[in-house]
Parts: structure tokens; C-alpha cells; sequence
């Protein structure tokens, strides 16, 4: 997973650096080193995002 697809699926969840960084367990300084490439997105890192589910829509 690149660090576009990385952040694309952030979005898709509708979710802030600070808020997937919560429901990951992670820091947000870690979600933007992701983001950004300052740091490798590891297969449990892209595992963990995909097995987040959208909001649904009313």
C-alpha cells in the first residue's frame, strides 16, 4: 500500500490523522509519517486500515 492509498482510505472512512490513529492504537504523528512516507506502511498497517468499515450512509 502506497502512502496515496494510505491516506485515500483514511478518507474513506471519513476519519481525521487524530481519529484513525485512536481506533488503530497508534499515534497521530504515526498516521502522518504513513501519510507521508517518513515511515513504511506495513503489511499489518494496511491489513488494519482495510479491515475498518465506512460509516454507513442514511
Amino acid at each position: 500500500m502506497t502512502p496515496t492509498e494510505y491516506k485515500a482510505a483514511r478518507g474513506e472512512l471519513g476519519l481525521t490523522q487524530a481519529e484513525l490513529a485512536a481506533v488503530l492504537g497508534v499515534s497521530r504523528k504515526t498516521v502522518n509519517a504513513r501519510e507521508t512516507s517518513a515511515t513504511p506502511i506495513t503489511s499489518e498497517a494496511e491489513m488494519a486500515i482495510k479491515s475498518l468499515k465506512p460509516p454507513r450512509k442514511k
